[in-house]
């Protein structure tokens, strides 16, 4: 990814995109450990 393009875009929607990210980062997370719990 062209790291000058990003910068060029709003801050405030680039926060919004890693903010989206990390939400999907702890829906992934916390699923992966419900179904390890299952597992076990």
């Amino acid at each position: 990814m062209d790291h000058v393009a990003m910068d060029n875009r709003p801050k405030h929607h680039v926060q919004r995109e890693k903010g989206l990210l990390l939400i999907e980062h702890d829906r992934a997370f916390c699923d992966n450990m419900a179904t390890k719990t299952i597992l076990l």
